[in-house]
């Protein structure tokens, strides 16, 4: 059973799909312009050179909204905040583990 792919700019209408409901399965790659079959692909290697190729003519930029340092500053972040998420839920529900009593020795 093969699966399905999809890589679609709804900004363009430009889609590179494999076994969709709007491609035949066959399991071949299709590019497809505003719901218009560009061509057809035995590759996805190839499929994807030709999707880069309409994809620059129509204009289209990929935007790069991070660079490496700042995704790795936002990645140390969330760490921290998952550390004390976490360290938070920990000690806020200790007390419920505790056993009552008086202390000894004290």
């Amino acid at each position: 059973m093969r699966t399905m792919y999809r890589q679609y700019i709804s900004e363009i209408g430009l889609s590179l799909e494999q076994d969709t409901p709007s491609t035949p399965q066959d399991g071949k790659y299709y590019l497809i312009l505003k719901g218009k079959i560009l061509g057809s692909y035995n590759s996805q290697k190839r499929a994807t050179e030709a999707y880069k190729k309409i994809r620059e003519k129509l204009g289209y930029k990929v935007l790069k909204t991070q660079t490496k340092a700042e995704r790795k500053e936002l990645i140390q972040v969330e760490d921290m905040d998952r550390f004390f998420e976490r360290y938070n839920r920990y000690w806020g529900s200790s007390q419920s583990f505790r056993k009552g009593g008086k202390l000894v020795n004290r």
